[in-house]
């Protein structure tokens, strides 16, 4: 292995899911390095990970062409890592089942005006995080936590739908009951 190109490597390293080549980063000087090339650091998806934010400080550091963002069900996760990376080429955000916080998520937003898919089941935020939501004026997917746990309730929802032209994708988690004016608005906006 020590006598691959770096090109090899990559591309071996590519198949890698991304906890994988966390482990393998203490190999060797070179494979850190090479671990922590920009194209690998693209996409980036923690799903089910046990880990704290600060464990990934430097990982997100590194990270400055992030595309896509996965942290499904990484409850111990804040989403605090990933102010630290390059956001304005974000594309996808998935942040669903993480402790992610109305700052940290209105900080996000604002460094990426760019998102088109935003990803918020069982998170626990709150209508603090709408105007952050509806300035994102390219969004076309968006999964919006319960209205019954924290949420941002029907009438966020339905600013969301109002405010996006783009949105394609509207998927409220359960206990949304709309009427039938609301779901006439919502396809109005959106068709």
């Amino acid at each position: 292995m020590d006598k691959l190109p770096d090109e090899i490597l990559l591309r071996i390293f590519s198949f890698l899911h991304f906890t994988q080549r966390i482990i393998l980063r203490p190999v060797s000087r070179r494979w850190s390095y090479l671990l922590y090339d920009q194209s690998l650091l693209e996409n980036v998806s923690i799903t089910k990970l046990r880990c704290e934010d600060c464990q990934l400080f430097a990982l997100f550091t590194a990270s400055k062409r992030l595309i896509a963002v996965d942290l499904f069900n990484s409850r111990w996760l804040d989403g605090s890592c990933i102010l630290h990376a390059g956001l304005s080429r974000l594309k996808h955000l998935t942040l669903s089942g993480t402790g992610i916080t109305d700052q940290i998520l209105s900080k996000i937003l604002k460094a990426q005006s760019e998102l088109l898919d935003l990803h918020l089941a069982q998170t626990r935020i709150s209508e603090k995080c709408l105007p952050d939501i509806i300035g994102l004026k390219k969004l076309q997917y968006i999964t919006v936590p319960p209205e019954d746990v924290f949420g941002f309730g029907r009438s966020g929802v339905l600013a969301i739908a109002k405010s996006s032209p783009s949105l394609r994708t509207l998927d409220c988690q359960e206990g949304y009951l709309f009427n039938q004016e609301e779901i006439s608005q919502i396809i109005h906006c959106n068709c």
